[in-house]
């Protein structure tokens, strides 16, 4: 160092002891002065797919308990000359269509918070295949496809999600 240059220091914001200006580490306190390196802004960057895509599997599973409610209730069909074997399986669907409903909007939560990846496309295939399942309601079908939007969004932002 010249004679004629005196040193640059600072104060260290930890200990307030006097450390050279170029110093990275007080060598007092063990303070850190290097630069953190950032990452990509796009990594932190959260989408509102996910939540969409929760709230679209949320919607659809309300959706399939209503039609399940309509098939047991046998609701645009003449039970009464159909006979037995129509009841059974209106029954049948329409338990499934709850059973589907109810899964689906039990997990829905996790797509929202980003959270469970797997769950939360377990879910959406859950209310994709009940729309499947029960093509003869229009309602349904709508559900289905909401399930099915709802998995695509859920798939494009995957990388957002904590398992």
């Amino acid at each position: 160092m010249d004679a004629g240059k005196a040193e640059m220091t600072r104060v260290c914001v930890r200990c307030k002891k006097n450390l050279a200006d170029d110093a990275n580490v007080c060598p007092h306190c063990g303070q850190d002065y290097r630069p953190v390196m950032m990452g990509h802004a796009w990594e932190d960057e959260r989408t509102p797919l996910p939540p969409i895509g929760g709230a679209l599997i949320a919607l659809s599973g309300v959706t399939h308990v209503v039609a399940g409610l309509l098939w047991l209730s046998g609701f645009g069909y003449d039970l009464e000359n159909s006979g037995s074997r129509y009841e059974e399986l209106y029954w049948a669907v329409g338990l499934a269509l709850i059973l589907v409903g109810v899964f689906a909007a039990f997990v829905s939560p996790f797509a929202m918070t980003r959270r469970r990846l797997s769950l939360s496309l377990a879910g959406g295939l859950a209310a994709l295949g009940g729309g499947t399942m029960a093509v003869m309601f229009t309602l349904s079908m709508a559900s289905g496809s909401l399930g099915l939007v709802g998995v695509l969004l859920i798939a494009l932002a995957r990388d957002e999600f904590v398992d």
